[in-house]
């Protein structure tokens, strides 16, 4: 979209040199080939709530986007969510993208520990970006318990204090970053500052800014989060360093960058509601060079707006950039030299029109008990698309209560977190109640933490690393073939036959790197294929290996340990601060467990399940632990309920056990599994072919007539009674069975009659969950819900993107007396 703003550029002061076109458009041309083969793609999780108890269900909305404008991703089909505690995966999800969007939800189980839990999105296409380009929340599951002992810490018995401790004597890091990359001779420079202490978190800090001769120059001090700014004219030569005097009264000076004598800096006004403002202007000394400079703006290296130009007698050049034309989000200000370099740069946040988000209003101010609820949703601004397709979430906030600079939102997450390197503290601070004040923390975040996706220089000599994931734009099939020597075998046949049905036998060649993929248009999402290799020559020699889609490694956090004690001991607060206003829901919640646990009781004395068609050589039942089909169903895939059934499960069949991880041993009707083989063969089978598994600690006393494995042992008994998939493979031939697509469940929502008895308390924490709210044409919609039984504020959370790919977010609140 080159130059689409060239009409609109004000230059303030004109030059008439213009840069020879072959250089430019060469630097742009390799930028727009990078694009091309690097396309981004971003993803948000709208989740019913920001924390959870055990036990609880976590309901969530997808929005999966591409491109400058956010428009919804063309490039990738399916999603994949994960829960995460630690290094291992609690659950795994594979959803169907459809306009982008997906529903899904989570069931956290009874067995699971309290303590924190993260979770994680992403496509088969983002695996090849660093990490932190998924979208990752994390939140906090406690144990529910009576009003009384609602406090810290019986909330938090194992949580708190698990970031790094602090000594008295902490000297926190300060660093400096001038604007546009360097301070500059003789040139006014605004430097951002950020003061972080050792776990990870902000320190606030003030002081002033001395030369080496001891002259104190101008008084500084942080502002918001850790970071602050300040300008001065440096000199070249000089040495300058600040000193800060911290909370606690300790004082400590830190250095400043050197200076430069030579160089350009970009300096950036943003500040004003219509356009931006960029001045460049070389060192005091240094010679007026006549070579040409261009000034690029761009979103992740896709170039909005470019002009040449050379700097006028005064050694300066200024150019105003119109807001209106640019889309939302972190944008690059890049100065570029004759020979593709980056002289200076600079990130800005532009931000969203105002008037996007809809309006949702109710019938009354208050409401009572058990009362039907109507919302109206309604565009606020005519001038945008009008049909979208929302999610609404509405919260008890009296029982989950949270504040709203603290939330994960898709303002956040798309337009923010996603560009931004690092932890960013209450990221939706930026976006809640916005006032200049906030712009301006805003900027001083992108002054000190601000990067590009992209390195320059591999773009400019394209010596960059080519992507190794496909997008999944459809079923396909994707792998690599190599020899004997691991060498990739160019020129193999690769042929995919349907496994369980009739269809079209698919057959391609392999690149000069033994890639291969294989479209499997015209077959559905979850059907299974064999696939043989064939060397060059026929033979079936080569070695064929079948990408796994959807198993990202599992990366630390990108949040510091200390940033979850804060977020921990945040949430405790709120919720003892509102025990009292619980006490009634708390005290009902309690009596329903203890019903709960009698009839649990007397059901499991009355019906204790023993598996048909067991092979179990301890007798049917003779295990650690006995799971019906049924129960399986629950997780929607297998892989889901072994995260759930089996202790320390790690997915892809590995459990840690006994302070080590190994592959669990596999039973399929009394016959066990090649190791090689399990995925394959087990993954061949659905839920509705399994009638019960029966799970055996190794070392455990059933364990001893299976050799007394220290592995443990995973019993699948089928409904057919006879495992039939008995056979070996021989190099180059696989099966390829793809991950379960999860169809997520219908969030209940109760209807309450007049005259209808209250048989039990109604507990819910969520209210109302809808992922699928339309507007009309008009940018209409309504939904209702009926309320629970206990008095306080409702929280309505309404989130999603229109058809311009601009993110909104609505919060109201209702009155439940």
């Amino acid at each position: 979209m080159l130059n689409i703003l060239a009409a609109l550029l004000f230059v303030v002061d004109n030059a008439s040199y213009q840069q020879p076109k072959d250089s430019l458009s060469t630097a742009i041309n390799k930028l727009q080939k990078y694009n091309s083969l690097n396309s981004v793609e971003k993803v948000h999780l709208h989740t019913d709530r920001p924390y959870y108890t055990i036990g609880d269900t976590i309901w969530f909305k997808a929005y999966t986007v591409s491109g400058e404008k956010n428009l919804a991703t063309n490039l990738s089909r399916y999603l994949y969510v994960e829960l995460l505690e630690g290094d291992t995966v609690k659950q795994s999800l594979r959803l169907r993208l459809k306009n982008g969007m997906a529903a899904g939800d989570l069931i956290l189980s009874e067995d699971w520990l309290p303590g924190n839990y993260r979770l994680r999105a992403y496509t088969n296409w983002m695996r090849n970006f660093n990490p932190e380009h998924f979208f990752e929340k994390s939140f906090l599951i406690y144990q529910e318990t009576t009003a009384e002992a609602l406090t810290r810490e019986k909330i938090l018995p194992t949580l708190a204090g698990k970031g790094k401790k602090i000594s008295g004597t902490e000297i926190p890091d300060v660093q400096f970053f001038p604007e546009g990359g360097s301070m500059i001779d003789g040139v006014l420079c605004k430097v951002g500052f950020k003061i972080l202490g050792a776990d990870g978190l902000s320190r606030e800090a003030s002081g002033y800014l001395t030369d080496d001769a001891g002259n104190n120059l101008i008084d500084i001090g942080s502002e918001y989060a850790g970071m602050g700014n300040f300008s001065f004219i440096p000199s070249a030569g000089a040495k300058y360093k600040a000193v800060l005097t911290f909370k606690d009264g300790r004082k400590q000076s830190f250095g400043l960058p050197a200076v430069k004598s030579e160089g350009y800096s970009l300096a950036v006004n943003n500040s004003r509601p219509d356009r931006i403002i960029a001045h460049v202007a070389a060192a005091k000394n240094q010679n007026k060079d006549p070579s040409e400079l261009t000034f690029l703006a761009s979103y992740n290296g896709n170039v909005v707006y470019n002009t040449p130009f050379k700097l006028d007698s005064t050694g300066s050049f200024t150019i105003a950039l119109p807001k209106k034309q640019l889309s939302s989000g972190v944008m690059e200000l890049s100065l570029i030299d004759s020979r593709s370099r980056i002289r200076a740069e600079r990130l800005v946040f532009i931000a969203p029109p105002a008037g996007q988000n809809p309006l949702i209003s109710g019938t009354k101010e208050n409401y009572g008990l058990r009362e039907k609820v109507s919302l109206s949703l309604a565009s606020n601004d005519s001038s945008v698309a009008k049909q979208a397709v929302l999610s609404v979430a509405v919260v008890d906030e009296t029982a989950v209560p949270f504040a709203e600079e603290k939330e994960v939102s898709i303002l956040s997450s798309l337009l923010l977190k996603t560009d931004i390197k690092g932890h960013i503290e209450s990221p939706n601070y930026y976006f809640n109640n916005t006032s200049l004040q906030k712009n301006r923390h805003l900027d001083n975040l992108l002054l000190t933490q601000g990067w590009r996706r992209y390195n320059w220089e591999e773009v400019m000599s394209e010596t960059y690393t080519k992507a190794s994931y496909w997008p999944e734009m459809g079923p396909a099939i994707t792998g690599k073939v190599t020899n004997t020597w691991k060498k990739p075998v160019a020129g193999a046949t690769i042929v995919a036959l349907p496994a369980k049905s009739l269809g079209a036998v698919k057959q391609v060649l392999t690149d000069s790197l033994g890639r291969f993929n294989i479209s499997l248009a015209g077959f559905s999402d979850t059907s299974s294929f064999v696939v043989q290799a064939k060397n060059p020559k026929g033979g079936n020699s080569s070695f064929l290996e079948l990408d796994k889609t959807g198993a990202a490694g599992i990366q630390k956090p990108a949040s510091p340990l200390a940033s979850l004690d804060d977020f921990n001991n945040q949430v405790a607060s709120l919720l003892e601060k509102n025990a009292p206003e619980n006490s009634a829901r708390l005290s009902a919640f309690n009596k329903g467990i203890m019903l709960n646990v009698v009839t649990l009781q007397q059901k499991k004395k009355a019906t204790a399940y023993i598996p048909p068609n067991s092979w179990n050589l301890n007798g049917a039942g003779g295990a650690d632990r006995v799971v019906s089909g049924d129960r399986l169903k629950v997780g929607g895939t297998l892989e889901n309920a072994l995260y759930s059934f089996v202790r320390g499960y790690q997915g892809n069949f590995r459990q840690y056990s006994r302070g080590q991880e190994g592959l669990l041993r596999v039973i399929i009707d009394g016959s066990p599994v090649d190791a090689d083989l399990i995925e394959a063969i087990v993954g061949s089978y659905t839920l509705d072919d399994i009638e019960s598994i029966e799970i055996i600690n190794g070392g455990g006393s059933y364990a001893f007539v299976y050799g007394n494995s220290s592995q443990g042992i995973l019993l699948i008994n089928t409904k057919r009674g006879k495992f039939e998939i008995q056979r070996k493979f021989t190099p180059g031939l696989t099966y390829f069975i793809p991950k379960a697509i999860y169809n997520h469940r219908e969030f209940y929502s109760p209807v309450y009659k007049v005259a209808q008895p209250v048989n039990q308390p109604d507990l819910r924490k969520t209210i109302y969950w809808n992922p699928e709210v339309r507007t009309d044409e008009k940018g209409k919609a309504t939904i209702g819900f009926y309320t629970a039984d206990f008095k306080g504020t409702y929280k309505v959370i309404l989130e999603g993107i229109n058809a311009e790919g601009i993110p909104v977010r609505t919060i109201t609140r209702l009155k439940i007396e």
